[in-house]
């Protein structure tokens, strides 16, 4: 079985996904990943973002970090407070080359820097960001 069939099964459904951003071009990468095998759900506001992680509990987190903002590295220690949070993968997205170093401290296990060029860097960064827990 390949590695991204391993991700779902159909006794395990779609994995969720949250995604932090106002960007509409991530949006747009979110809404083409595979159905089948990720369900997505949004935010662009940390209270927002807080909330619907409670509510949906998903298998990984994708923060936009946004320069000069509370954004994604105040996000990502909010989430990882939350119960049961503490161990939720995220990828996170920035604008300069050199903050890859900051998301990785703030517990990314994949980062891309912006702009997102194409989808199929998303879906490969959750599915690397992913591939620990399996």
């Amino acid at each position: 079985m390949s590695q991204p069939e391993a991700l779902q099964g159909p006794e395990t459904g779609p994995l969720g996904v949250h995604v932090f951003t106002g960007d509409d071009r991530i949006r747009q990468a979110a809404r083409s990943l595979p159905a089948a095998r990720y369900l997505v759900t949004y935010s662009d506001t940390p209270p927002d973002a807080i909330d619907e992680v409670r509510k949906s509990k998903p298998a990984v987190a994708v923060l936009e970090l946004r320069v000069g903002d509370y954004g994604g590295f105040g996000l990502a220690k909010d989430l990882h407070a939350l119960p049961s949070m503490g161990h939720l993968p995220l990828v996170m997205l920035c604008e300069r080359p050199h903050d890859r170093w900051l998301c990785h401290q703030a517990g990314a296990q994949q980062v891309i820097v912006k702009p997102l060029s194409d989808p199929m860097a998303l879906l490969l960064a959750l599915d690397a960001a992913l591939a620990p827990s399996l």
